[in-house]
């Protein structure tokens, strides 16, 4: 179906929805991402998917607010769909923060070009292990694909953001704790365990010096902890993005009207 001035209005529509996707999506939506690249994306995903949309059962409409209030739904759900993939990069990143924090590099921080924001050396290495591990299972055919079923699913303008949608959403928020203990446990409870052995040492040999000798174990121990993690935490977050399909799914469906 071209793109001809009689579905001009159902073209608007679905390229608002595919922008708000794109934009609040990870990677995608990353502030290094030229803007006019950005544009050129949505554009070309928005004239792909056009054909395929049912425009004519779109109820246009009427008035100013009327628009205001339907392309502010469209937006609401394109950034529903995409918060849904990047709770996964927040989660693993939040581990990363924990992990930093507990095997004492929390305090040197580099630039996350993702964010743009300071961040702990293992937070960028957990946001770049979550990249590696998204395209490397096709996560991002995952996220094309629910923006392909959000249209079967949630015709243009037919969306119904009711309680159980919120509330599922706030649900999955939450999960961001636990995504994060999820990830980060072993290395977290490793360290406990090395901090209860130095109190017990220096309760023990009070001639010690605790400090000198527990932060380079604390560090070299964690390093060498998260060596022999790095395989698990890949296979966490490949399981997690699996989940999110399902997820999707379930969401596009509480938000049908």
């Amino acid at each position: 179906m071209p793109v001809i001035p009689a579905h001009l209005e159902g073209f608007l529509v679905v390229l608002i929805r595919v922008g708000a996707i794109l934009l609040s999506a990870p990677w995608t939506g990353s502030r290094t991402i030229p803007p006019q690249l950005k544009i050129a994306l949505t554009v070309v995903i928005s004239l792909l998917l056009f054909p395929v949309v049912d425009v004519r059962g779109m109820a246009l409409p009427t008035g100013l607010i009327a628009w205001v209030l339907a392309v502010g739904g469209e937006v609401l759900l394109g950034i529903t769909i995409g918060l849904m993939v990047r709770f996964v990069f927040a989660g693993v990143s939040m581990a990363g923060q924990f992990m930093g924090l507990e095997v004492g590099l929390s305090l040197p921080n580099l630039l996350n070009p993702e964010l743009q924001e300071q961040g702990s050396v293992l937070q960028n290495l957990a946001d770049l292990l979550t990249l590696l591990v998204f395209l490397g299972v096709d996560a991002h055919h995952l996220l094309l694909r629910g923006l392909a079923h959000s249209f079967q699913m949630v015709p243009l303008l037919g969306w119904n953001f009711g309680g159980a949608s919120v509330e599922a959403m706030v649900r999955l928020s939450g999960d961001l704790w636990q995504i994060a203990l999820r990830v980060g446990a072993p290395l977290i409870a490793a360290q406990f365990l090395a901090k209860v052995v130095l109190a017990l040492l220096a309760r023990a040999a009070p001639q010690m010096n605790v400090f000198m000798v527990g932060f380079p174990l604390q560090i070299g121990s964690g390093l060498l902890i998260l060596a022999f993690m790095l395989p698990l935490v890949a296979s966490v977050v490949e399981d997690l993005f699996g989940q999110v399909g399902m997820q999707m799914v379930g969401m596009l469906k509480l938000l049908k009207r």
